[in-house]
């Protein structure tokens, strides 16, 4: 069965928003101390080396049961009181590794007073409507979490731009004191030196790449464990839907390289709003597939650059995104 237009229509806005992960929730109460059970965790090393050096010759089992309980109590107190230390039972403090950084970039943030092993979220926000919050991508045995900088979009226009943040980290219903911090915008297309839609047409080209050697692989799995595990499902998607979709999705980007004021109607929202695809939206997918690029492959523009033309124009690229604009010129009727 052949994939559908409509379909496409919707794997296609998939495929481009798919660039954008940012979850928007409100930020937990600030509390004034943490949970006693989170200071026992802190202190524990702390009040095991009381216990062992003050508990281990008492003889008698109540005598040292009150020897350990007073070595807790103490312990526990002096750790609720020092605001200094990684051992501290208070808000965690925290140190971003700078003031500023770009949009979809990973940041480290140095902190006192965090637990390695429980989740840890961070807010960015501005007081203006603007609020996302992620998870941490790790966390380190010293205490530096690397967050990912989320993409800014300025409540009052709705546009993609830099914007003058707050940072808060959150862990066990605990928040930090708020640290400013500027999310820089994404860098223009001229930043690379390449044309409106170069980068995507390239990228997109990457991901079915991507897909036919996961297709193949599939394919191959399938065959050699002669049926024991059923793999048609996730094929008939990726051969149906991904792949159709990543198809769909550069005819669109190739419609505007060749007339940017190409329109693609994508449909409508509940309140009225229509989707659609054009050279602004292009502009978008550019930068953000752009940043991907220089995450993944390295951190020079050159790197961004080289990866949209080798693969638009190299070895036959020409030819190849000629005959996909073609193709898309005949299936939009035009």
């Amino acid at each position: 069965m052949a994939p559908s237009r409509t379909t496409g229509h919707v794997s296609r806005f998939a495929v481009l928003a798919g660039l954008i992960l940012a979850v928007t929730v409100a930020t937990p109460a600030l509390g004034v101390r943490r949970p006693r059970k989170h200071c026992k965790r802190l202190c524990g090393p702390y009040v095991q080396a009381c216990v062992e050096a003050n508990c281990s010759a008492i003889t008698g089992k109540k005598e040292r049961r009150a020897c350990k309980a007073s070595c807790k109590r103490s312990t526990l107190k002096s750790c609720q009181l020092d605001r200094s230390t990684f051992t501290a039972c208070v808000s965690p403090v925290i140190f971003p590794a700078s003031d500023t950084a770009l949009t979809l970039t990973p940041l480290e943030i140095k902190t006192s007073g965090v637990l390695t092993a429980d989740p840890v979220t961070a807010t960015f926000s501005d007081g203006a409507g603007y609020s996302v919050t992620t998870p941490a991508i790790s966390v380190t045995s010293g205490g530096t979490l690397t967050v990912p900088v989320p993409l800014y979009v300025a409540p009052a226009t709705h546009n993609v731009a830099s914007g003058q943040v707050s940072i808060v980290l959150t862990q066990d219903g605990q928040s930090s004191a708020p640290v400013s911090f500027t999310i820089e915008e994404l860098p223009p297309l001229s930043d690379y030196g390449t044309q409106l839609g170069q980068i995507s047409h390239a990228f997109l080209i990457y991901e079915q790449l991507l897909l036919a050697r996961r297709l193949d692989e599939l394919q191959v799995a399938q065959l050699g464990l002669n049926g024991s595990v059923d793999l048609g499902a996730a094929v008939s998607t990726l051969y149906y839907h991904l792949m159709p979709s990543a198809n769909f999705a550069r005819q669109d980007v190739d419609m505007v390289i060749a007339n940017n004021g190409s329109v693609m109607q994508w449909g409508t929202l509940s309140d009225g709003t229509p989707l659609q695809f054009d050279a602004t939206q292009l502009d978008l997918m550019d930068r953000l597939a752009a940043v991907y690029l220089l995450q993944q492959f390295g951190g020079s523009v050159t790197v961004a650059r080289y990866a949209a033309q080798s693969l638009s124009y190299g070895n036959g690229g020409r030819q190849l995104r000629q005959q996909d604009t073609d193709d898309a010129r005949a299936h939009h009727g035009s």
